[in-house]
């Protein structure tokens, strides 16, 4: 059985402490929004305005990363329909965009709720974990949950001082760690997450319940994460404190797709490296023979080919297509 492999099994496993962290963060979300709404707590209300795009970003990039593991736990049956795995992981893919793209998500946090209400919240945050570390270290069998936790705080931290001395002056030193950062917080807060789950899952075990086994995979799962998932966050610190540089290196024109300049491989591996669809004879003609009549070297016809692949597939409209982007390019010349 697929199970009994290591691999399989770390996919399962990055699911498991994924969805059920992820769940405990909503939740614990759901209970600062009542505070806010139903209790007039201002302090929840800040928090929660701070976890807000992280609730909504990282949860949904985690999240459609792990329907695609779960495909790949088929192997090749994850593309059959029967199992339902690809529609699971189809579905999912809209999340990321749905409210906003993760990517704006990302630059709210950093550049609006990281410093709102000159940082309140986010202290507030930090203090929380290191209190609640502070009261579990002696806490026997939480040691594998706190110390974890407590390394990934200081890593959150050190992003958010690097934003601090950089931001101001070149404000891309910040907004190129964006994500990074949600990503950093989305890690954090489920380690958060699974730290509370062990210890409620330990003091449950205490009074020998009727269904330890439930608690008992609670802490593997929970253990699983601090040691597989968080250390996450030491990565997306390396990256942030790489700066802008490499980020913002390219010129916008170095991102052409296709370069007019001699290209040493063959003229239909050329065309068809990227588009296996395209590689029958009988379409490579028929786009010569259009952008011939269009006016267009082999290497403009191959540059609107990239950007019209649809329609060129679809051999709609080709000629008044490829005349119009030959207007166009002549009027970028001049």
């Amino acid at each position: 059985p697929l199970i009994v492999h290591p691999d399989v099994r770390r996919m399962l496993m990055d699911q498991k402490s994924f969805v059920e962290g992820a769940r405990a963060f909503i939740l614990w979300g759901s209970s600062l929004i009542d505070a806010a709404h139903r209790a007039n707590d201002k302090d929840a209300d800040g928090l929660i305005s701070l976890m807000t795009p992280v609730i909504k970003g990282f949860l949904t990039d985690v999240g459609y990363a792990m329907t695609v593991e779960a495909q790949q736990v088929y192997g090749g049956h994850g593309y059959i329909e029967e199992w339902g795995m690809s529609q699971f992981t189809r579905d999912a893919r809209i999340a990321m965009i749905y409210e906003g793209a993760n990517g704006v998500q990302a630059l709210d946090l950093v550049g609006r709720k990281l410093a709102q209400d000159g940082g309140k919240h986010v202290m507030a945050f930090f203090e929380m974990i290191k209190s609640y570390c502070a009261e579990q270290k002696d806490v026997e069998g939480m040691e594998p949950f706190i110390e974890p936790l407590k390394k990934a705080s200081k890593d959150l931290q050190a992003a958010g001082m690097f934003f601090m001395q950089n931001g101001m002056k070149n404000p891309n030193a910040a907004l190129a760690g964006s994500t990074d950062f949600m990503h950093m917080m989305g890690h954090v807060c489920l380690g958060l997450m699974w730290a509370r789950m062990a210890r409620a899952s330990l003091d449950a075990l205490a009074s020998s319940p009727a269904d330890a086994a439930f608690y008992e995979t609670k802490l593997a799962t929970g253990r699983y994460y601090m040691a597989r998932r968080l250390p996450a966050t030491a990565l997306h610190l390396a990256r942030i404190e790489s700066g802008a540089d490499t980020v913002m290196a390219l010129s916008e024109d170095q991102f052409y797709r296709f370069k007019k300049e001699p290209c040493p491989m063959p003229k239909r591996f050329r065309l068809t490296r990227r588009f296996p669809a395209a590689m029958t004879e009988d379409g490579y003609r028929r786009l010569k023979r259009f952008a011939s009549d269009a006016g267009l070297d082999e290497g403009e016809a191959l540059s609107f080919l990239f950007e019209n692949f649809e329609s060129v597939m679809n051999h709609e409209n080709l000629t008044a297509r490829l005349r119009l982007f030959n207007s166009e390019l002549d009027a970028r010349k001049r």
